[in-house]
């Protein structure tokens, strides 16, 4: 009953320190980001849409998806990254490690391992393709037999 009473306690404090904002809600602040983040990711594609529409006028639709094969390195190192990372990701680690020591470090050591064979063998398998997505192999494989 004592340890109920005490984190009973420590949450009050922390609803105590912002008294009119209702816990897990959206202030205007968090609009403003949220809207931030939809109208930069919708301007990058609208840069390169005008980009090759300045340049050839000849968009076709893998020009936009692909940016005409023609991407820096960071953009793709960041979309990789992001599609790697989840929330989940983000939030379970910490607590993986907290509730079963450091042995979850052997997941993170085998990741070297998987990076160094991604990088040699299936990126550029899938880069000599010029396919858009790892799965255009599965249709193209149905559709010829």
């Amino acid at each position: 009953m004592t340890v109920l009473n005490s984190s009973y306690a420590s949450c009050r404090k922390v609803c105590e320190l912002c008294p009119g904002e209702q816990i897990g809600s959206f202030v205007a602040v968090d609009y403003v980001l949220f809207a931030a983040v939809l109208v930069i990711s919708a301007l990058i594609g609208v840069y390169y849409v005008v980009k090759e529409y300045l340049a050839a006028r000849t968009a076709t639709s893998e020009d936009v998806l692909m940016g005409g094969r023609d991407i820096g390195i960071f953009p793709i190192a960041m979309s990789l990254m992001a599609s790697f990372m989840s929330a989940i990701t983000v939030l379970g680690t910490p607590t993986e490690m907290y509730n079963n020591n450091t042995s979850y470090w052997i997941a993170g050591l085998s990741m070297i391992i998987t990076v160094i064979v991604t990088n040699h063998v299936f990126l550029p398998f899938f880069h000599d393709l010029s396919l858009t997505s790892a799965y255009e192999t599965l249709i193209s494989k149905n559709n010829t037999t």
